[in-house]
């Protein structure tokens, strides 16, 4: 795993650049934030309901939905991403997660 290339965050800068504008600087210490660069095979979870956020992802290659598991087994989905989204920012304060991410096709963040 490697930190990421500058042109992966392009997806998000230009959907904040649709509402806002960032300087320089913002954008240097959003790309100093970033961990690691994650690749993920088509159906793989990328967040399992249950587990406790430490961090926060962003999609910057393909498309990931979250969903819920519903009392048959199967699968409700709740939302879909695509690169330059957040996947799970507005769960960050949950202890534990109450839904689940998978890549739908391959996915990188």
């Amino acid at each position: 795993m490697a930190r990421p290339h500058p042109e992966v965050f392009e997806p998000f800068f230009t959907m904040v650049s649709a509402r806002d504008t960032l300087s320089a600087a913002e954008q240097a210490t959003i790309l100093a934030a970033a961990g690691e660069t994650r690749s993920y095979a088509a159906g793989e979870d990328i967040v399992d309901e249950g587990d406790r956020p430490l961090s926060s992802t962003l999609v910057t290659k393909g498309m990931t939905g979250r969903y819920s598991t519903v009392e048959d087994g199967g699968r409700q989905i709740t939302g879909l991403h695509i690169a330059g989204d957040f996947v799970d920012l507005h769960s960050f304060p949950l202890k534990l997660m109450d839904h689940a991410v998978t890549a739908i096709g391959p996915a990188k963040w």
